[in-house]
């Protein structure tokens, strides 16, 4: 009887344990899904972009 009780413990605490870690998981997904755009652009180089205007070309180097 004794022993029946500790299974049903023990596989209580397994579930809860499971859900727990599902729970965290899915919170960190959801917030790197609403956050990866933000997360991206740090790492993104920047571009300058000019128009197109007639004259010369030049060649520049930085």
């Amino acid at each position: 009887m004794n022993n029946e009780i500790n299974e049903k413990n023990t596989i209580k605490i397994k579930k809860d344990v499971i859900k727990n870690i599902a729970i965290i998981f899915l919170s960190v997904m959801l917030i790197l899904t609403f956050f990866s755009n933000s997360i991206m652009n740090k790492s993104l180089p920047e571009v300058a972009t000019k128009y197109i205007q007639a004259a010369t070309i030049t060649s520049r180097k930085r």
